[in-house]
């Protein structure tokens, strides 16, 4: 992974967080490290941490997520570290080519 892919992962994370609602109820901080979300923080609720799991799970091509949110009120922790193995190394490689290749790009981006 190279920073620019973990740049662009933060971007959709960030704005999937956004459009779930998560941003503005919930104290999270998000990093990404090698294609790996770690996200630290708070939930008002257990169900908005539930939320936040499943709204991570639809962000395509992370490799997997590292989460430590406390819930507000309530006991309650949510942790989950869980590996995303929806890509295989051969698709991974060629995402890399496509991203790190101008010219390649701009044909992966032609309607077809």
């Amino acid at each position: 992974m190279t920073e620019r892919m973990d740049a662009r992962f933060q971007k959709e994370v960030t704005q999937a967080l956004e459009s779930a609602g998560l941003i503005t109820d919930c104290d999270l901080e998000v990093s990404v490290e090698e294609g790996f979300v770690q996200i630290e923080g708070t939930v008002p609720t257990r169900e908005r941490g539930e939320v936040l799991m499943k709204t991570l799970r639809t962000v395509k091509g992370i490799q997997g997520v590292e989460l430590e949110v406390h819930v507000l009120h309530g006991e309650d922790a949510l942790s989950l570290e869980e590996s995303f193995g929806n890509e295989d190394q051969s698709a991974s490689e060629a995402r890399n080519l496509i991203e790190n290749n101008a010219e390649l790009r701009e044909i992966g981006d032609t309607p077809q």
